[in-house]
């Protein structure tokens, strides 16, 4: 639900529209990029005071395929979010 045309316009891996399936594979491929030590994904979570942080965007480092001495960062953050400083607070716990 996070990935409406107005994001995924920018971002050059990701469909405007995912459905639950097509969401899950490319979990799980992060998910297994990330095993074999080739990846960092993370979400990014906001939350407001007295209610339980809810997933906000994401930010992945990957090793670049010609130079494993190099990261290629990619993030993006939910339209609902976008101008509340998700992406700049974002920190790793």
């Amino acid at each position: 639900a996070l990935l409406c045309p107005e994001i995924s316009c920018w971002l050059g891996e990701w469909p405007d529209r995912m459905d639950e399936t097509v969401a899950r594979e490319r979990i799980a491929r992060e998910l297994a990029d990330a095993e074999d030590g080739s990846s960092l994904p993370l979400i990014v979570e906001m939350a407001s005071e007295g209610q339980d942080p809810v997933v906000a965007g994401w930010f992945r480092l990957r090793l670049a395929p010609q130079d494993r001495d190099l990261a290629l960062m990619t993030c993006w953050i939910g339209l609902d979010f976008q101008g509340r400083g998700a992406a700049k607070g974002a920190v790793v716990e």
